[in-house]
């Protein structure tokens, strides 16, 4: 039987000159003992001993081989010395030693600033603030130290100040734009953002006043009788497939910590709901185009969305029998989804957008805004397969379009260019 940790009830009872004896005790005897330096450490640092802090944090880092924990309590030993570049050494080894570790780079970030290093300080605040939100620790039911609320605040206040002056000269050419303007200061936190439907739900860009439509009708679409013709070439193409299902993927594929994973916890890395993509992020998959010739010439004569780095996005979408696809809403409104039902098998289901369910029939496109909460369900014993791609919202003007592409392409390449996620990349 292992014997009782007895640090905790020494802390419990506030006898604190004991707990430090312990502490320095652990760590004469084992330098990378966590348990003793995440009281030692601090307490030391507050009793105005940073220099001892320092060493036993050096210490435990060499013994360690650079825990991420050491690293930091090093970095905050050195700055309270004044010694910033050390500190900026320890952050950096901290932050490269966990991918999605967020407390490094926020703590990088203000040591930068101090440094008067104002563009690294930024790519590492929007490093910070991403892995943060991919974490879920931005959200508000997240208990979280006062302190760290403070440093998270300032860096998103620098991030979105550095991001509006981007998005802006972004859209300086398109004056035109009002509502394209309007989402993007809404998205800025300048003005409250606005829907014209309660079920309107996009979880980042929402232009307003747009005509609150969840469904469109195919015949809004001349366009779309093209692709439905190629009905039974594409389906066949898909069978083929079906043989060889190389280039498959799950559709959902997000980190557990994601704060919408618990949402997706039934589908997320699952072949329940998967596709095999032709255009991804505006990228055209070539092998999967080669492979199906007669979709790949269908796509590309019809007026797909396109902006770089994000659009188009075509597919097939396969679930899987007795699947449900759990309700939930694009990044944006301005585009639309169509759907070209391939493999329906009898009493398959539907597809809801808003309030209302529509089934698939085979060669039949379905057309809805995806900024609606929308869900899917496969009810049947077999497999249902559409085709999916994205068109633009016809309420857009060209001009519109042009400013919406400019926002998002200059909002992706703010976040790539810190090595950040790029929100709008579903």
């Amino acid at each position: 039987m292992s014997t009782p940790d007895p640090l905790p009830d020494l802390l419990r009872a506030r006898r604190l000159d004991e707990a430090e004896a312990l502490c320095r005790a652990r760590l004469e005897a084992d330098p990378a003992d966590l348990g003793a330096a995440h009281f030692l450490l601090p307490h030391l640092a507050q009793k105005g001993d940073a220099e001892q802090a320092r060493a036993l944090a050096l210490r435990g880092v060499q013994a360690s081989g650079g825990n991420r924990d050491l690293q930091l309590m090093l970095g905050q030993a050195c700055e309270q010395l004044g010694d910033l570049e050390a500190a900026r050494a320890a952050y950096t080894a901290a932050a490269a030693a966990d991918a999605d570790d967020w407390v490094a780079p926020l703590l990088l970030a203000d040591n930068l600033e101090r440094l008067g290093e104002a563009a690294p300080a930024l790519t590492a605040r929007v490093q910070a603030l991403s892995r943060a939100e991919r974490d879920g620790a931005l959200q508000p039911q997240t208990p979280m130290p006062q302190v760290m609320q403070a440093r998270l605040q300032r860096a998103f206040l620098a991030v979105q100040h550095a991001r509006g002056l981007e998005l802006d000269a972004a859209l300086a050419p398109f004056a035109a734009a009002a509502r394209v303007r309007a989402a993007t200061d809404a998205l800025l936190g300048r003005r409250a953002r606005t829907t014209s439907h309660p079920l309107q739900q996009p979880t980042l860009l929402c232009l307003p006043d747009l005509p609150p439509q969840p469904w469109f009708e195919r015949a809004q679409f001349p366009f779309l009788a093209a692709i439905e013709h190629e009905t039974e070439a594409i389906r066949a193409e898909l069978l083929a497939l079906l043989d060889d299902d190389t280039g498959m993927e799950p559709y959902v594929d997000m980190p557990q910590r994601a704060p919408a994973a618990r949402l997706w916890q039934e589908l997320n890395h699952s072949p329940r709901w998967r596709a095999f993509h032709f255009h991804r992020h505006g990228m055209p998959v070539a092998a999967h185009l080669a492979r199906c010739p007669r979709t790949a010439a269908t796509l590309a004569a019809l007026p797909l969305m396109r902006i770089p780095g994000h659009a188009p996005e075509a597919m097939f979408s396969l679930l899987a029998p007795r699947t449900r696809i759990p309700p939930h809403t694009g990044v944006i409104n301005g585009r639309l989804t169509v759907h070209l039902p391939l493999v329906v098998p009898p009493r398959c289901g539907a597809l809801r957008a808003g309030e209302e369910a529509r089934p698939w029939e085979e060669g039949q496109c379905l057309v809805f805004d995806d900024s609606f909460v929308h869900e899917a369900w496969n009810d049947s014993p077999h497999l249902r397969a559409v085709l999916i791609f994205d068109i633009w919202h016809p309420a857009l003007s060209a001009t519109e379009r042009q400013a919406l592409s400019a926002v998002i392409t200059a909002l992706g390449e703010f976040n790539r260019r810190h090595g950040a996620d790029d929100p709008l990349q579903e």
